[in-house]
Order: structure tokens, then C-alpha cells, then sequence
């Protein structure tokens, strides 16, 4: 797949981050982030008229399953349900963006361990695969 210029987006869960909220979820971010050489905080680039109310916090959400330090005074204050939410979507943008450029190849492993936050967060994903050109295994 590669040779015909697909890339590859991947992560594997493992039983020992069973109990990490966000484990898969983080490497599948750093493989999309990697393929398509952006960074948590290219994600601001959404007015708050053009994406959902809380668009403006999605550099917050994506530093925040990064495990890298979150600017945003705002995010600490945030609803646990709301933040959920704000991690979903701006993961998913994150994701869409890099598919968007072309085709590819969603591989997702031992999804048996796959802790209860990135399984909800895959689920959102899924919808991307009738969007675009993907296949996932």
C-alpha cells in the first residue's frame, strides 16, 4: 500500500495501559500528527463562527492526550463531559486533516486492550472511513 502512496496511521493497544485513559488514542494521534507533520497547536485554525462552540479548545484537548503542557487556562476548569468531548472532536479533525491529503490505511491492534476513553473516541473515528479513501484492519 505504501508503494501506491498510501500512508499508514497505527497503534496497538497492550494490556498493561488497559486502565490509561486515552493510551491508544495518544499513539494513534502521534502517528497522525507524525504522517501528516503538524502539531497539537496547528489545530487553532477553526474561527469560533466556522467549528463547534468549543473548536477553540482543541489545541487544550490534543496537547492534553499528548501528555504535553496545557496553555489554556480554561482546560483545568472544564466540565469532565465537555472535555470528553473537546478531546473527540479535535482528535478527529486532527485525523481528518491527514486523511484528507491522501489515501489511507487505518491499523488498529489488539483492540481487546483498548482502554474505555480511546474506544469511544474510535468509535467517533469510524464515520471518517465513509468520508475518504481509508481502509482499516
Amino acid at each position: 500500500m505504501r508503494e501506491k502512496d498510501w500512508q499508514v496511521l497505527e497503534a496497538e493497544s497492550n494490556s498493561l495501559e488497559q486502565a490509561v485513559p486515552y493510551a491508544l488514542l495518544k499513539k494513534l494521534l502521534q502517528s497522525a500528527l507524525q504522517a501528516g507533520n503538524i502539531a497539537p497547536t496547528d489545530q487553532s485554525d477553526l474561527s469560533k463562527n466556522e467549528g463547534p462552540a468549543h473548536s477553540d479548545l482543541w489545541p487544550a484537548a490534543l496537547c492534553s492526550v499528548l501528555d504535553q503542557p496545557v496553555t489554556d487556562s480554561r482546560w483545568n476548569d472544564l466540565d469532565p463531559l465537555l472535555r470528553r468531548r473537546a478531546i473527540i472532536d479535535a482528535v478527529h479533525n486532527a485525523i481528518e486533516k491527514v486523511m484528507s491529503t491522501r489515501p489511507t490505511v487505518l491499523l488498529l491492534e489488539d483492540l481487546h486492550w483498548i482502554d474505555s476513553q480511546s474506544e469511544a473516541a474510535i468509535d467517533a473515528l469510524m464515520a471518517l472511513t465513509a468520508n475518504h479513501r481509508c481502509w482499516c484492519c
